[in-house]
């Protein structure tokens, strides 16, 4: 009976998922579980009956309604499913119980009133558990140093020292030390196998530093690039108010309403695509490798569009 149990939530939570990520089509999921459609026509109404409103746009294909989702209803899958589960044996505990749970479904899935805030976060790929992927958590959780292979040299596995799991503008890298303590940015999608070593290596202490300063993925161990930039009165007060680049102060205030900044960066290239952002109320004015950098590629935008 636990099995029986178990194996249900599963199911259930991976129907969710896939509703809760667009429309499914009963044929080809009831294939993808290794049940009958029946069976994953019956879970569907399970769904309904704990209260998901899900509507049919064409046969054999079903979806949430435009505007139901986990997020909205602030739970995740698995507490979708236990849900959706309790809807199903709530009828055999009795009228009072059944009562309690429709009840509560209802708090807990038909919000009436819209959420004041809205924060937009970078779409992009989402976070997948698989075998790879629990390898690395643990080997960073141990500090235990993993071979792995890269999408581009599959038959060239690498010793790395993975610190960090990090999402950065929309995309997964694991962060990590590779020959020569080089800080290596690994596209986590594209690292295709791991393999533990059973060697341990000693926890940086200043990694959580590096990521809490950086302002995008292309870091380095040292923070030693010192920058100034000319802000314009307009641009001004945005940058009074955030921290647009890693230690960011303020050095001059001008008449105008202008003022020059000072950041710190680790790479030019984690601050060069913040400069072009910013551009035309922005002007670099040292070091002179950073100006030189932004004036090439701003005339090659400017030969592209002539061409």
């Amino acid at each position: 009976m636990a099995n029986e149990i178990l194996t249900k939530i599963k199911r259930l939570m991976y129907l969710i998922n896939a509703l809760d990520k667009g429309s499914i089509k009963l044929s080809k999921l009831a294939l993808e579980l290794s049940i009958s459609p029946r069976t994953l026509q019956r879970d569907i109404k399970i769904l309904e009956l704990a209260n998901f409103v899900i509507y049919s746009p064409e046969k054999g294909v079903y979806a949430f309604m435009e505007g139901h989702s986990l997020q909205r209803m602030q739970l995740d899958k698995k507490e979708a499913a236990m849900l959706a589960l309790f809807s199903d044996i709530s009828g055999s505990l009795g009228a009072t119980f059944s009562k309690t749970y429709e009840t509560l479904s209802k708090k807990l899935i038909q919000q009436k009133t819209e959420n004041p805030f809205y924060i937009k976060l970078s779409k992009g790929h989402a976070y997948t558990a698989n075998e790879v992927t629990k390898i690395i958590e643990k080997a960073v959780n141990d500090c235990e140093k993993i071979h792995i292979s890269y999408e581009d040299s599959p038959d060239n596995p690498r010793p790395i020292e993975p610190l960090k799991i990090v999402l950065f503008d929309g995309f997964w890298y694991l962060l990590a030390f590779g020959d020569k303590r080089a800080l290596l940015k690994l596209r986590l999608e594209k690292i295709i196998s791991a393999r533990p070593s059973g060697k341990y290596f000693k926890k940086s202490k200043n990694i959580a530093k590096i990521l809490d300063e950086s302002v995008s993925m292309w870091i380095e161990n040292k923070r030693n690039i010192k920058a100034q930039l000319l802000i314009s009165d307009y641009a001004a007060k945005y940058f009074k108010s955030k921290n647009f680049f890693p230690r960011q102060k303020v050095i001059k205030t001008y008449k105008n309403g202008s003022m020059l900044i000072q950041c710190t960066a680790s790479t030019h290239t984690e601050i060069i695509h913040i400069i072009l952002s910013w551009i035309p109320h922005i002007i670099v004015k040292s070091p002179k490798e950073l100006v030189g950098l932004v004036e090439e590629k701003v005339k090659t935008y400017l030969k592209n569009i002539k061409a």
